[in-house]
């Protein structure tokens, strides 16, 4: 025999957590199944997290409302970095986020934190299209920071890849990040897969596409010394 769900549930959720919605609303129905079952609401212990969180000045914190969020800078150049491992620029038109990200990625960081823009730094976008778009941003990284020869948006030499499809017979995944590092006359491409080198066959290339800017969706699960 089930018991009937008690109507007083506690439902005080901490401030920095977004309530589910729609078909994510699994929350709920786990916590009313808590209340069913006589536990302690889930919540407490999510609170509690976030909290420490907020008192370690993590990321989640501040994006989060448990700090105020650093002032943003005008100028990329300008930023302090001593002390603070978020920071925001100020940019009013799309164009200008590409042009923030590529003296970030090309000299504010090389500089500042020594960091190589290929393999240290990545930039994320959530969109493909537009003039601030993973599109635009890739062309405009590409002509600045490509180490070597060749047509704006295809690959070549010196670029910086993301594999779209796993290949088990060459050891490389959807989602591994390389460079590329030789280019054969028949269109294959050598790559550099965080040590790990590969030759891929021209029909195996088509599975690269740039990766100087990448989506936050293909970024999950990955980290990097810096996130433009």
């Amino acid at each position: 025999r089930h018991r009937p769900i008690r109507t007083d549930v506690d439902r005080r959720i901490d401030g920095r957590t977004l309530v589910s919605q729609g078909p994510s609303a699994v929350t709920t129905t786990a916590q009313e199944t808590y209340a069913m079952l006589g536990s302690e609401p889930i919540w407490h212990a999510a609170s509690a997290c976030h909290e420490a969180l907020a008192n370690a000045g993590a990321p989640h914190a501040i994006l989060g409302g448990g700090r105020d969020p650093p002032p943003a800078s005008p100028d990329p150049a300008a930023m302090d970095f001593a002390g603070n491992d978020i920071h925001f620029v100020r940019c009013d038109e799309p164009e200008a986020c590409v042009r923030a990200a590529v003296r970030l990625c090309s000299e504010v960081l090389p500089r500042a934190l020594r960091l190589d823009p290929l393999r240290d730094i990545q930039v994320l976008a959530p969109m493909h299209k537009g003039s601030g778009g993973i599109h635009a941003l890739n062309l405009a990284l590409q002509e600045r920071l490509r180490r070597g020869p060749g047509a704006p948006g295809r690959i070549g030499v010196g670029d910086k890849v993301i594999q779209t499809r796993n290949n088990y017979d060459l050891g490389v995944f959807n989602g591994d990040l390389g460079v590329v590092t030789a280019q054969s006359e028949g269109g294959g491409l050598e790559v550099d897969f965080d040590g790990n080198r590969v030759e891929l066959e021209r029909a195996q290339a088509n599975d690269l596409q740039l990766a100087y800017a990448i989506s936050i969706h293909k970024s999950q699960g990955s980290e990097f010394p810096a996130v433009v």
